[in-house]
């Protein structure tokens, strides 16, 4: 099933506003700078202009900022900024949009990731699937125990590469190290870049 980028994250901004509205005093923070700390057993939202997030979320995590960078945990995660570096433990799904993204060897995803952005870097290890919107994606050093799917103009994977499932791509990307990489399986096709898959039912 497609969803489009756009909508999803429409949806993003409808939940922050509803939650706000609703729950501002107990569940939102925002500033400037913001270093989020602590236990929460609840829905959790952060924004502010650098924001570092260090807190253990039982919940829903919903954090935006031109800068942000995620170092504690959360049971979902849908972040977004100009610049995000992620060291986050996702028990479940990861939802994450920006301009730079870098996923670190130290992030782990419990279940599948959906990334849009501009320069995206992942490293970290995916349970399941991924998949990608960007014009560039750097894979190196990655592990994805499920599919890939990619809408790029610029892919990069290396050696250190493992995709276990099935890595689909766009016919037109450039592509580097896909002779070196561990994968599954592969298939080229002409790709919508305004679209990603996204089966809930999953």
């Amino acid at each position: 099933m497609k969803k489009k980028i756009l909508g999803l994250f429409s949806i993003f901004c409808i939940l922050l506003l509803t939650y706000t509205n609703v729950y501002a005093m107990e569940i939102v923070e925002a500033g400037n700078d913001i270093i989020q700390e602590g236990n929460y057993d609840s829905t959790r939202l952060a924004a502010g202009n650098k924001v570092v997030n260090k807190a253990s979320v039982d919940g829903i995590s919903f954090i935006a900022g031109n800068e942000v960078v995620l170092e504690g945990s959360s049971t979902y995660g849908f972040y977004a900024g100009n610049t995000l570096s992620v060291k986050e433990s996702v028990e479940k799904d990861l939802f994450i949009a920006g301009n730079g993204i870098n996923i670190l060897e130290e992030a782990t995803i419990g279940r599948d990731a959906y990334i849009a952005g501009n320069a995206i870097k992942v490293s970290g290890n995916i349970a399941r699937n991924l998949n990608v919107l960007g014009m560039s994606v750097n894979l190196s050093g990655a592990t994805i125990n499920g599919d890939t799917y990619i809408a790029a103009d610029v892919i990069l994977l290396d050696e250190d590469t493992i995709i276990n499932g099935k890595l689909t791509y766009d016919e037109d990307a450039s592509i580097s190290g896909l002779d070196k990489a561990t994968i599954g399986s592969v298939e080229t096709k002409k790709i919508d870049k305004t679209v990603v898959n996204y089966n809930p039912m999953d």
